[in-house]
């Protein structure tokens, strides 16, 4: 099987500024882990919908974050909107 790579940009907009990002198809992350301190992401919201049909929740993917080099991350949370059912915000835990 194939690895999985997931584009990521780090976030300057942060709190309630987010949902202006969300109505420009950007979908706010988070990438966490032990030792690591938290850096906010973002990701290409329509790209991350297509994905995430092919992931499961204890899948290992490769994280690449502009500028740096690649990590092996777990989904460890996915918001999702009550409206609709599409993804508001997703958390992204350093594996290993």
């Amino acid at each position: 099987m194939a690895q999985i790579v997931i584009q990521a940009r780090k976030r300057e907009v942060t709190g309630r500024k987010v949902k202006n990002l969300r109505k420009t198809g950007v979908l706010p992350a988070n990438f966490f882990g032990s030792h690591v301190p938290s850096q906010a992401l973002e990701l290409d919201a329509h790209a991350f919908g297509l994905l995430q049909r092919s992931l499961s929740s204890t899948m290992v993917v490769s994280l690449e974050i502009e500028g740096e080099a690649p990590r092996q991350v777990t989904i460890h949370h996915t918001q999702y909107s009550v409206r609709n059912g599409a993804p508001t915000h997703v958390e992204f835990l350093l594996h290993g």
